[in-house]
C-alpha cells in the first residue's frame, strides 16, 4: 500500500486488526472515527504520519502499533486508552512530544525506545507501571511531568536512558509533594 495517502475508518468500525496499513509509507492522513482497538502493527512503518490524536474511543493500542514511524513528531494517546503496548511507538526517531493521556494505566515495555529526538513527555494520572526500556535511548528527554498523585512503579532502572536521569528535568503537580 505504498501509495495510500489517507485512510478515513466509519464509524462502524470498532478495530483495526493485525498489520492492516503496515508499511503504508506515503500514509499522511488517518482519521480513525471511533476505533476501539488498534492491533498489533496496524499502522508500523507509515512513513509519513507526522501528528497523531488518538480519538477518546480507543482503548487499546497492540504491541507496535506504530512503530518504526519516523514522521510522527507528536503523540497523543488520547482520553480513552488504558495501556500502550510492548513497542507501541518504538523506533519513532523523529517524534518530540508525547501526552499520555489519563486513562493509560501501563506503559509496556520498550513503548518509545528509540525515540531520540523525544523531548517532552507528560504521563498521565493513572499511570501506574511503567515497564522496562519504556523511553530507552530516549537521548534527547529533557522535559518529564508526571501527573499522579502517587509516582508510577518502575519495572526496573532501565525504564528511561541514563540521559533521562541526568538532563531531564521532572515536574509534579503540587499536591503529589
Amino acid at each position: 500500500c505504498t501509495r495510500l495517502n489517507r485512510v478515513t475508518i466509519p464509524a462502524t468500525v470498532t478495530s483495526v486488526g493485525y498489520a492492516a496499513f503496515n508499511g503504508c509509507t506515503s500514509l499522511t492522513q488517518l482519521s480513525l472515527g471511533h476505533i476501539r482497538d488498534i492491533g498489533y502493527y496496524a499502522f508500523a512503518g507509515c512513513t509519513k504520519l507526522s501528528q497523531l490524536t488518538l480519538p477518546g474511543s480507543v482503548r487499546y493500542i497492540g504491541n507496535g502499533a506504530f512503530m518504526g514511524c519516523t514522521g510522527l513528531t507528536k503523540v497523543n494517546t488520547g482520553s480513552g486508552a488504558t495501556s500502550l503496548g510492548y513497542a507501541a511507538f518504538a523506533g519513532c526517531w523523529r517524534l518530540k512530544d508525547v501526552v499520555i493521556g489519563n486513562a493509560v494505566a501501563a506503559i509496556g515495555a520498550w513503548a518509545f525506545s528509540g525515540c531520540y529526538s523525544l523531548t517532552n513527555v507528560k504521563i498521565g494520572l493513572s499511570v501506574e507501571t511503567i515497564e522496562e526500556y519504556a523511553f530507552e535511548d530516549c537521548i534527547s528527554l529533557t522535559s518529564l511531568t508526571v501527573m499522579p498523585e502517587l509516582p508510577p512503579y518502575l519495572v526496573d532502572e532501565n525504564c528511561f536512558s541514563d540521559e533521562a536521569y541526568t538532563q531531564a528535568t521532572l515536574y509534579v503537580p503540587l499536591f503529589s509533594v
